[in-house]
């Protein structure tokens, strides 16, 4: 199954962006001079230069860094940062981010340098980038108090925004195992392209949980919505029905 540009573009800018975000906070070593370094020795710029003297030849592109960098975090936290979550891509390896049939982004020079430049201090910005990005309008959700007893099942890209921000301000909640997001498939023939977009900023928020809250396990996603008896114990919280 293939995902049409208008929205592999959304997707491939906001993984990177929270990728940049997250790695200001871990330590630095995807972005900046030292991994534009890195890169440019890896990308086969010297190896172009012996085969081509005088010109510069690279081996791998900008839509190959993205790539293999978006891979590289998909690994280190499961499931978080691959287009296999984002669109419930069939017959993809849990292991594999993307699957065989992965078309790399376009215009990737551009986008890299746009992410690379930008800053976002915190959480909050970095949320409402992502919105902006989907071109989503985010409405913040008024929570329940968050305690480590609670069990949300979440619905809609607000919603899990607004989860996401209450556990990154409560460090002893544990989001894979207090948090179920319902995560409807996006790439359904009928649905408009604005319902395409917030099912899958909903279930890219919530696959990026992982990342962003320095935990290792998967979010529990559910691709359908749930009758009311399904989950008991599980408080649900749903995103304003026009956003859905």
């Amino acid at each position: 199954m293939s995902v049409d540009y208008d929205l592999a573009r959304p997707y491939c800018i906001a993984a990177l962006t929270a990728l940049r975000f997250l790695d200001e906070r871990t330590g630095g070593r995807r972005f900046g001079p030292d991994a534009d370094a890195r890169w440019r020795a890896f990308a086969g710029e010297d190896l172009g230069e012996v085969r081509h003297p005088g010109a510069r030849v690279r081996v791998l592109d900008d839509a190959d860094r993205i790539e293999l960098l978006l891979r590289d975090a998909d690994a280190q936290w499961p499931g978080a940062f691959g287009a296999r979550v984002v669109f419930d891509l069939p017959a993809v390896a849990q292991d594999d981010a993307f699957g065989p049939e992965w078309t790399p982004i376009a215009e990737a020079f551009a986008l890299w340098r746009d992410v690379a430049a930008a800053k976002l201090p915190d959480l909050a910005q970095l949320v409402a980038r992502l919105f902006a990005i989907w071109d989503v309008t985010f409405a913040p959700r008024r929570l329940p108090t968050l305690q480590l007893s609670s069990r949300w099942l979440l619905h809609g890209p607000s919603a899990v925004a607004a989860a996401l921000q209450a556990f990154a301000a409560s460090p002893g909640a544990v989001w894979h195992a207090q948090v179920v997001v319902i995560a409807e498939p996006p790439l359904v023939d009928d649905l408009r392209p604005h319902q395409r977009r917030v099912r899958a900023l909903a279930r890219q928020l919530a696959a990026l949980a992982g990342g962003l809250l320095s935990q290792q396990h998967p979010t529990q996603l559910l691709g359908h919505v749930p009758e009311d008896k399904e989950h008991p114990g599980h408080q649900r919280i749903t995103s304003d029905l026009t956003e859905l």
